[in-house]
């Protein structure tokens, strides 16, 4: 169940759990370093911040499947929708979703643990992470929890970042959320300020950023590069291994929790990293708009 610790209110948001079932990790290779073939950088185009991205989906395909940049595996359509984004081609999740593998990738251990041998690719030695992505609501207020991708299990183990809103509440105004679970710490729904910003039917860019141990421990949010400070600021509980073994949804609930709670709207440019971005890169992503990333 979704819900906003910092003013201890419990969200509704129509979520069942499914019964639990088996699943093989799928060990994807780690993320390839793909060579940049678009060196002269278009006008406003900029390079993707370096190393350790984990997950790319710019979903500038017109038809099913989608590709994963950071790993070149692709994904097939469950119901969604192409439409034009802010950087190209998009997806529309009001009515689907799309099922990413279970990889090693986009799973992620305990904060601070040591760097990998391999040099950080292998996601389950990182505890901190990012993700960003390009959003257009279809209507404020929302209508409960919107997600933009979920890896949890059915013991809340895991990840999910969504957006929540509801008419009458916070003057009807979105906000960003982050639940995190652990063994240790079980889950806790951490959410942004009010977003009167976050308006329907333009493109807008959303991060979260996510440093797990250490005295720089913080959640922080980011809305069209603009951080939007919590006070006190956010510092998370979870710092045990948030590692399962089920699919990264994006768009919806995953199986695990019982689907539904869509994206009500279009998600363009969907990335995540196993590091937390710098504002300067959160801020070059905005910048570049309609140009985008070179792409491989």
């Amino acid at each position: 169940m979704y819900y906003q610790q910092s003013v201890f209110r419990k969200i509704s948001a129509g979520l069942q759990l499914a019964a639990a079932c088996a699943m093989a990790i799928a060990l994807t290779t780690a993320p390839i370093a793909r060579a940049q073939t678009c060196p002269p950088l278009p006008a406003g185009a900029i390079y993707p911040p370096s190393g350790t991205m984990v997950a790319w989906y710019p979903f500038d395909e017109t038809a099913s499947p989608s590709i994963d940049l950071a790993t070149g595996n692709t994904v097939v359509w469950n119901g969604v929708a192409p439409v034009t984004g802010e950087v190209k081609g998009a997806l529309n999740f009001s009515a689907g979703y799309i099922d990413t593998p279970d990889s090693i990738v986009t799973n992620f251990g305990p904060g601070g643990a040591a760097t990998c041998p391999s040099g950080g690719d292998y996601s389950t030695c990182q505890g901190n992470f990012s993700i960003d992505v390009w959003v257009n609501l279809a209507t404020v207020p929302l209508s409960g929890v919107n997600v933009i991708v979920d890896k949890r299990n059915t013991s809340e183990i895991g990840y999910s970042f969504y957006l929540y809103g509801q008419a009458g509440l916070d003057n009807g105004n979105p906000w960003m959320g982050l639940q995190l679970g652990d063994r240790a710490h079980g889950y806790t729904n951490y959410g942004s300020p009010a977003l009167p910003g976050l308006t329907a039917g333009s493109w807008h860019h959303v991060a979260v950023t996510v440093q797990r141990r250490g005295a720089a421990a913080a959640i922080l949010w980011y809305l069209d590069a603009v951080n939007q400070p919590n006070s006190p600021v956010a510092v998370p509980t979870q710092t045990g291994t948030l590692l399962n073994n089920v699919p990264l949804r994006i768009g919806a609930n995953g199986p695990a929790n019982g689907g539904g709670s869509n994206f009500m709207g279009s998600l363009d440019e969907l990335q995540i990293f196993n590091r937390v971005l710098t504002a300067t890169e959160v801020l070059n992503i905005f910048n570049a708009k309609a140009s985008g990333q070179c792409k491989p």
